[in-house]
């Protein structure tokens, strides 16, 4: 691998795992290498960033470090003017060469969607391209490309820049398959598979002796092997799951049966947006609470695991307390509640105590015991709670005709 794609890419799976890391998450100390900038700080025109409303010492150190081996910033706020008139636009920075040899900033705004409907220097894309690029954000095959400045068509690798939805491509004389992530090796059955730019599910062993199961693809936006974002290759595992799996982990995940979940995206006073539950690489992002829950250090270490949490201060949709389930799904990208841990939801009924109570107050469901009273049940109540409801029940009992 050359010495710029370590620079330039800092999520690229040859690159973490030089360094020790998993996919990286936010808040977590990244290794700095002390490899010099393949850009010298005089030859950059400063100013010209500025033109953009973009100030160098604004930039964070990772993205400065992007900036300066022709990498990518992340997105940053840019304030290009049209027509005289100043518009506030997201984007990412990244600087080439011209042909003078003279350093160009280039901004990448981001786009409402990929233009997969009209070829892309050359080639034209297939309803199975459309549907892998949506799915990964890599083709998952080498194509020929033309080259913008020849029109030589070379074999390349597409991908979309899933921060801005551009399309990217890379030829693959560029991008140099290693031979090993980590303390992992690949064989060559292994590297022809990822040169070929399909996906290698792989357990990978970092330099620190941490183990993960990661999916391994080369990145024409990273120019290099990435580690495939787990909530996309986790998505698609669950959608060729069976009907049963599917169900459990349904995009809009059943309190109970016959009534739609609310999404965890309007939950937790509405701090986060769906996009910000995961890291950039796709890991999940920690929580500290849920709610009125607050989480001890072992749940939170199982939340970013993905495993089922415990919502012990759960209410129901009549206010009242019960126990619920929370649980990061990875095909929607966000946590859901579930009323039956998810986990076990093909074989273990709601908790003993909240079975009822969800059944009644949340679906409207009667049970015979407590059907006329007027007020919504307690979590465990089964039955009059006191000698007033035991009246309303009773009175009305006695009023209905038995036929």
């Amino acid at each position: 691998m050359k010495q710029e794609n370590l620079e330039q890419q800092p999520q690229a799976a040859e690159t973490q795992a030089v360094q020790g890391q998993e996919p990286a998450q936010d808040g977590q100390p990244q290794a700095k290498t002390q490899r010099p900038n393949l850009i010298a700080d005089g030859d950059v025109d400063w100013k010209e960033l500025e033109r953009f409303g973009v100030k160098k010492e604004n930039l964070s150190e990772k993205d400065m470090k992007a900036l300066m081996n022709y990498g990518k910033t992340n997105l940053v706020t840019v304030n290009p003017t049209f027509g005289g008139d100043s518009y506030e636009l997201q984007a990412r920075l990244s600087f080439q060469k011209t042909e003078d040899g003279a350093l160009k900033l280039t901004p990448h705004f981001v786009r409402h969607e990929p233009r997969l409907d009209i070829p892309h220097n050359g080639y034209t894309f297939t309803d199975e391209d459309k549907k892998k690029l949506k799915q990964t954000g890599n083709l998952g095959r080498l194509v020929d490309v033309a080259d913008t400045k020849t029109g030589e068509m070379r074999p390349s690798y597409i991908s979309i820049d899933r921060l801005t939805n551009e399309i990217v491509d890379i030829p693959a004389s560029k991008v140099r398959i290693p031979d090993r992530i980590g303390l992992t090796e690949l064989l060559k059955p292994e590297q022809d598979i990822l040169r070929a730019g399909l996906a290698l599910p792989k357990e990978v062993t970092l330099k620190n002796g941490r183990k993960f199961e990661a999916v391994l693809q080369v990145s024409a936006e990273k120019r290099d092997v990435e580690f495939v974002p787990e909530y996309l290759w986790q998505g698609q595992s669950q959608r060729r799951g069976n009907g049963q799996e599917k169900k459990q982990q349904s995009p809009e995940a059943p309190d109970a049966p016959g009534q739609q979940q609310k999404e965890a995206g309007s939950q937790e006073n509405g701090q986060r947006r769906n996009r910000s539950w995961t890291n950039e690489d796709g890991s999940i992002r920690p929580i500290g609470k849920w709610k009125d829950d607050i989480f001890t250090e072992q749940q939170k270490a199982d939340y970013v695991a993905g495993k089922t949490v415990v919502l012990a201060n759960a209410k129901d949709d009549q206010g009242q307390p019960c126990t619920k389930y929370l649980k990061f799904n990875r095909e929607k990208g966000r946590p859901l509640t579930y009323s039956e841990n998810p986990d076990l939801a093909q074989t273990v009924a709601p908790s003993n105590e909240s079975r009822t109570q969800l059944a009644v107050n949340n679906e409207g469901k009667t049970n015979e015991a407590t059907k006329h009273l007027k007020e919504p049940l307690t979590q465990g109540q089964t039955a009059p709670k006191d000698d007033a409801q035991q009246k309303q029940q009773t009175k009305k009992s006695k009023g209905m005709k038995v036929s």
